[in-house]
């Protein structure tokens, strides 16, 4: 339980932060996307940083037991899976993350959901 803590309160803090950044800030963060999507070695050391977080989270934290833990080994597996395929198939894990530089509603919903998603892990890190 005192992992679980720990992950939420410090993904909660990153995923409202960079949730909030990519809402007021749209135009940079958009930028910041799209060089990221145009630079292969940016794509590569973020594939390797994505798949060593999510093995480690995955490791040490691998919880099914159905309470909000469970959110925890999400983001874990979702951080994994993130990672292979960048690795694997930049060329399309670039396509798709370039779609976000194009669409301002896809990029909108991507910074509510990771607001929410930082909000939910920080009431229950911090609060509950």
């Amino acid at each position: 339980m005192a992992l679980s803590l720990l992950l939420a309160k410090v993904f909660g803090v990153m995923y409202v932060v960079v949730g909030l950044g990519m809402l007021v800030n749209r135009a940079y963060y958009r930028q910041l996307v799209g060089k990221f999507a145009s630079n292969n070695m940016l794509a590569f050391y973020g594939g390797a940083a994505a798949l060593v977080t999510g093995m480690f989270m995955i490791l040490f934290h691998n919880t099914w037991t159905g309470g909000w833990e469970v959110i925890i080994t999400l983001v874990g597996w979702l951080a994994l899976i993130k990672g292979v395929l960048l690795l694997l198939a930049p060329k399309a894990m670039l396509g798709l993350t370039s779609m976000f530089t194009k669409n301002d509603n896809i990029f909108v919903l991507w910074s509510v959901c990771a607001l929410i998603l930082g909000l939910v892990l920080c009431y229950f890190g911090f609060v509950a």
